[in-house]
């Protein structure tokens, strides 16, 4: 029987609240580019509040009667048993090469061709190009799940770790999304314990967010810390500062310019690549000319979301799974959540505001993948909730969504419906990617022998399953997918793109073309 994963499919926002945008001030430089031009306004306007609540409808590893061929690995913890096999054009990193952890929440590689992992409560895991064995990163060599005092002291002395997504960025560097600290009994968790727990914790609304970390020759790890926040007097309508976002979900580092997008549970923000850190910045935006301090240290713009109302008014937005790059217009970002997807339009209009307003004031930049029954103020009866788990952006301008509960969708680029994706092996799909190199899209399962599935240009689709992967390892749910198209152009020894698939039980997977 499925049960729930806490990862799989998280809250809906049910309370009631009048949520962030609109009425920004000042102005800043656009880093649409690598150059950039154009103003960037600090973010703010409305009032964020409410709270996340809700079960999700995940999986759990089914059981399978065939028979593997390969290395058993226990896993380091008590997991689950993992028998490796042995596949053509696979490669399998697990705990035998380091990778001592059950918990895979997401891999990546860099420009350098380094390999790195979210390994959840585990830490961080990195694969340098050229070794055999794993690094593993925690508390203790610097990574910084939770951020800073308005003093620049951490906010939690006890931090609570869970790495659960990873994007690789310029050689060497990783970025790395954290889940936000449970709360105690009585007390709400991170996206309302600012503004709405009577007694509000920094341990957990400070909670979360992300890293910079970069390998150091030295064999450590140099870490800078994105707190997704806004400071006092950043938002007009919350001039003690907004808290919202804490758990980020996916992360994707834009190659060859400043920008990391981050999809996370209420909505998603920006961050500076090239961020160095600043502890005391206490949310700061460039060009805040709202603020008394008015000076230009923060690291991130926070943040948007395609919110809608429902029945009773409350504000509907959650858990931005979906992140993805356009093909057609630079710098422009898919966003795909619970609710509703929205194209953040950064690089057509030039301007952060003026994206954020193309994305919370347009309905029709609002886009209901799987319709509800009726398009405004649904009450929860009339949803039905697209729970995005994945986008791909496609080079003709439309995207493919990919949903835990629905399967996979082809819209146009204003949000059409082009038709659903078929030959899949199950409509519960929890990762998407593609690969530039031959147009293919491969598509993760939650498991129960499916494995992954990889969708050709002409509409063939090579599955990946209990056959191939042997049953334990296609019992693992696929926590994410992505593409390394770098290795190869430091490698002369790899000749095509490395897909890299994450197991949740313990594996990672990374697929090379014959």
């Amino acid at each position: 029987m499925r049960s729930t994963w806490v990862w799989l499919l998280a809250a809906v926002l049910v309370g009631a609240a009048a949520c962030g945008g609109g009425g920004q001030a000042g102005s800043r430089p656009d880093t649409a580019g690598s150059g950039g031009s154009g103003t960037v306004p600090a973010d703010g306007g409305g009032a964020d509040a409410g709270a996340d609540a809700g079960t999700g409808a995940g999986t759990d590893a089914g059981t399978d009667g065939g028979t593997d061929a390969g290395t058993p690995d226990a896993g380091s913890d008590g997991g689950v048993s993992i028998v490796i096999p042995n596949a053509a054009g696979w490669t399998f990193h697990h705990a035998q090469d380091g990778l001592i952890s059950t918990q895979v929440m997401g891999a990546s590689a860099d420009e350098g061709g380094n390999l790195w992992v979210a390994g959840g409560k585990s830490g961080v895991f990195v694969l340098r190009k050229g070794q055999t064995s794993f690094q593993r990163f925690t508390l203790a060599d610097g990574l910084h799940p939770f951020g800073y005092l308005a003093d620049g002291s951490p906010a939690d002395t006890d931090p609570y770790l869970e790495a659960i997504s990873i994007a690789g960025g310029p050689a060497g560097t990783a970025f790395v999304g954290y889940m936000g600290k449970p709360p105690p009994a009585g007390h709400l968790a991170c996206e309302d314990n600012w503004d709405s727990d009577a007694t509000p914790d920094p341990a957990i609304y400070k909670s979360g967010d992300a890293d910079k970390v970069t390998l150091k020759a030295t064999g450590g790890l140099d870490v800078v810390h994105f707190d997704i926040f806004s400071g006092p007097f950043v938002v007009p309508a919350e001039l003690r500062g907004r808290e919202k976002l804490c758990n980020v979900f996916r992360i994707v580092y834009e190659h060859g310019t400043r920008n990391v997008w981050f999809g996370a549970n209420h909505g998603f923000a920006w961050g500076h690549a090239d961020f160095a850190g600043d502890p005391t910045c206490d949310g700061e935006y460039p060009g805040n000319v709202n603020s008394p301090l008015h000076v230009n240290c923060a690291g991130v713009w926070e943040h948007v979301h395609p919110a809608i109302s429902g029945s009773l008014g409350e504000v509907l937005t959650g858990d931005y799974y979906g992140v993805a790059l356009d093909l057609v217009q630079p710098h422009d970002v898919w966003f795909g959540g619970i609710i509703r997807t929205t194209r953040f339009k950064f690089g057509e209009l030039g301007d952060y505001y003026l994206a954020e307003t193309a994305t919370e004031n347009d309905a029709s930049n609002k886009i209901d993948v799987w319709p509800d029954q009726v398009p405004d103020n649904p009450s929860r009866g009339q949803r039905k909730d697209d729970v995005v788990s994945g986008i791909v952006a496609l080079p003709d301008g439309s995207i493919l969504v990919g949903s835990f509960a629905w399967g996979v969708r082809h819209l146009s680029r204003s949000g059409a419906l082009i038709g659903d994706v078929g030959g899949l092996q199950d409509p519960h799909v929890t990762a998407l990617a593609r690969d530039p190199e031959d147009g293919s899209v491969w598509v993760g399962y939650t498991g129960f022998g499916f494995g992954v599935s990889q969708i050709m240009p002409d509409g063939t689709v090579r599955h990946y399953n209990s056959q191939t992967l042997g049953s334990s390892l296609s019992n693992s749910a696929v926590t994410d997918i992505q593409v390394d198209t770098f290795t190869r152009t430091v490698d002369p020894s790899v000749k095509h793109d490395r897909v890299i698939v994450s197991f949740r039980d313990g594996v990672v997977g990374v697929f090379t073309a014959p």
